[in-house]
C-alpha cells in the first residue's frame, strides 16, 4: 500500500510573576493525517482515510516556593477531533469521534519548621464529554456520555 502523513503541531507558552507567585499558560495543537491506497490483501483494493485533530489548552497559577506552603491550582481543556474513512473491497465506513475534556487541579504542601514534617493535599476534577458516530453499509451508531470523577489526595509525611 502506498501511505502518506502529514504532521503538524504548534504550541506556544506564556509566563508571568505576580508578586511571589507565577502564572502559566500554554496552549497547543497536532494534527495529524494518514492516507493508504492499494491492495489490501491480493484481490482487495483499500483506501483509508485517518484525520486526527488536538487542541489544549493550560492555565497554572502557583507559588514560587519562598515560603512554608507551596501550592498550585489550575484548568486544563482538550478538544480532540478523529475521523475515519475506510474502503476495502468497496464496503465503506465512516467515522468520527470529538472528546471534550476538562481538568480543574489544586495542591498545597505545608512544611513544618526545621522541615521535620509536611502535609499535602490536593484534588483533581475530571470532566470528558464523548461523542462518536460510525456510519457503514448504509447502518449508523452512535455513542454520546459524560464522564466526571473527582480525586481527593492528603499526605501527611515524616521526615
Amino acid at each position: 500500500m502506498d501511505t502518506t502523513s502529514r504532521w503538524r503541531s504548534t504550541s506556544a507558552t506564556a509566563t508571568a510573576a505576580i508578586g511571589d507567585t507565577r502564572l502559566v499558560l500554554v496552549a497547543s495543537r497536532a494534527a495529524l493525517h494518514q492516507h493508504a491506497n492499494g491492495l489490501f490483501a491480493p484481490g482487495a483494493p483499500a483506501d483509508l482515510d485517518v484525520a486526527i485533530d488536538v487542541h489544549t489548552q493550560e492555565v497554572r497559577w502557583s507559588s514560587t516556593g519562598a515560603g512554608a506552603l507551596d501550592w498550585v491550582l489550575g484548568y486544563s481543556r482538550r478538544e480532540a477531533l478523529r475521523r475515519d474513512h475506510t474502503d476495502v473491497v468497496g464496503l465503506a465506513a465512516r467515522s468520527r469521534q470529538r472528546n471534550h475534556a476538562n481538568a480543574l487541579f489544586a495542591d498545597a504542601t505545608i512544611t513544618g519548621p526545621g522541615g521535620r514534617w509536611s502535609g499535602s493535599g490536593g484534588f483533581r476534577y475530571f470532566h470528558d464529554q464523548v461523542a462518536a458516530r460510525t456510519t457503514s453499509d448504509g447502518r449508523e451508531i452512535a455513542l454520546s456520555s459524560t464522564f466526571a470523577r473527582f480525586n481527593p489526595r492528603l499526605v501527611v509525611s515524616r521526615h
